[in-house]
């Protein structure tokens, strides 16, 4: 069940990621450079190891 919520998550997740970044740069016409950004919160997501079985990587 675990492996379901992490894929529900992680879609979410970059989804308003990535569709709000492409808003923001074509739909309100701003600098490309918000896709820089946009790479750098996608990174912070948690990684599936977390998730699922609860290790932390250091």
């Amino acid at each position: 069940m675990k492996y379901v919520t992490y894929l529900i998550y992680i879609i979410i997740f970059e989804s308003i990621v990535w569709g709000g970044t492409g808003y923001v740069v074509f739909g309100l016409g701003n600098s490309g450079w918000w896709f820089v950004l946009a790479a750098l919160v996608s990174g912070a997501a948690h990684k599936p190891q977390r998730w699922i079985h609860g290790v932390v990587s250091e």
